[in-house]
C-alpha cells in the first residue's frame, strides 16, 4: 500500500508513522496489507509536486499545514489525485471540520487524540474500499434527470455515507419518505408534479441534507440530527407548501403526498434499505 503523508507538525507526523509501522509489523492486518510505502511531506505545495508524479492508494492529511488548513488540503488533494483515499487528520474534535470535510470527499477523519494503529488500520482498510467502489460507480448516472435529485443508486451511496457520519459525529440519522398518492392517470396528467415534489423537498430540508427520488412517484430523504432533535419542523415545512400549493392551483389536479419517517440513533446499525422499509 502506498501512502502520502501530508503532515506538518513533527509531533503528529512521528504518531502517525509509529501507528503505520505497528499496522505493518502486526499479524492481524498482514491479510490485506503486506508492505507500506511511506512518503512524508510537511507543506501541500510538496504534497502536489509528489502527486503530479506518483499514485498514492491513500493520502493522510494534516488540517493545518504551513501553507494551507481546514479544508484547503482536501480540496485541493482531491483535485490532484481523484483516484486516492483522502483520510483527513483533524486537531480536537471538530465536528463541523469533520461533516464538511466528508461532504466534500474525504473517506474518513480521525481525531489526531485517537491516531493508533487499530483505529488507523480500519480507516484505511475501509478507505480504500469505498474508494475503489467509488471509482467503479463514476460511469454510473447518480442523478434523476427529470428532478436533479439523486436517483436511487446516488441515494445508496450518498446516504449510506452520511449514515456512517452520523455514527462518526454522534448524531442521529432520520429517514423521510414522501411519495404522491391519489390516482397515477391524474398525477401522471400534471406534468410536472414530480418536480414540483422535487422543488418541495429542496425548500422544506436543509442543503446539507440527501433528497433523492427513488422511483418515479416516490422520494427520500436522509437529514443528520442531534441526538434530541426530529424532523418535525421540515416536515411541517413541507406540508404547508403542498397545501400552499393546492390552495393556488390553478384548476391543476391537487398533489397528495403521503409520508413516512424512520430514525436511528448515532449507535444504530441499520442499513438504508431496512431503514426505507421501516418508513414507508
Amino acid at each position: 500500500m502506498k501512502i502520502l503523508l501530508l503532515e506538518g507538525n513533527p509531533d503528529d507526523a512521528a504518531l502517525a508513522k509509529e501507528a503505520l509501522l505497528e499496522i505493518e509489523e502486526s499479524r492481524r492486518w498482514r491479510r490485506w496489507v503486506r508492505h507500506i510505502d511511506l512518503v512524508h511531506v510537511e507543506r501541500l505545495d510538496e504534497a502536489t509536486a509528489v502527486l503530479a508524479q506518483e499514485r498514492f492508494d491513500v493520502v493522510l492529511a494534516g488540517d493545518a499545514l504551513p501553507d494551507a488548513c481546514g479544508l484547503a488540503p482536501l480540496l485541493s488533494l482531491r483535485a490532484q489525485a481523484p483516484e486516492a483515499a483522502v483520510i483527513l487528520l483533524i486537531s480536537g474534535r471538530d465536528d463541523a471540520l469533520a461533516l464538511s470535510a466528508m461532504r466534500e470527499g474525504a473517506e474518513d477523519c480521525i481525531p489526531k487524540e485517537e491516531l493508533d494503529c487499530a483505529p488507523l488500520a480500519r480507516a484505511l482498510r475501509n478507505a480504500v474500499e469505498r474508494r475503489r467502489r467509488a471509482v467503479a460507480l463514476r460511469g454510473v448516472i447518480l442523478l434523476d434527470a427529470e428532478t436533479g435529485l439523486y436517483n436511487c443508486s446516488g441515494f445508496m451511496v450518498a446516504a449510506g455515507r452520511d449514515c456512517k457520519l452520523a455514527r462518526t459525529l454522534s448524531r442521529s440519522a432520520w429517514l423521510v419518505v414522501a411519495a404522491l398518492g391519489g390516482a397515477d392517470r391524474a398525477v401522471d396528467a400534471a406534468l410536472p408534479a414530480p418536480v414540483e415534489l422535487a422543488e418541495i423537498l429542496r425548500l422544506s430540508f436543509s442543503d446539507t441534507d440527501v433528497i433523492a427520488r427513488l422511483e418515479a412517484r416516490r422520494f427520500a430523504v436522509l437529514s443528520l440530527r442531534g441526538e434530541s432533535e426530529d424532523v418535525s419542523a421540515p416536515l411541517a415545512a413541507l406540508n404547508r407548501r403542498v397545501w400552499l400549493r393546492n390552495r393556488l392551483g390553478r384548476g391543476e389536479p391537487p398533489l397528495s403526498v403521503q409520508v413516512g419517517t424512520a430514525s436511528q440513533g448515532s449507535s444504530g446499525g441499520l442499513s438504508i434499505e431496512e431503514l426505507l422499509d421501516v418508513a414507508q
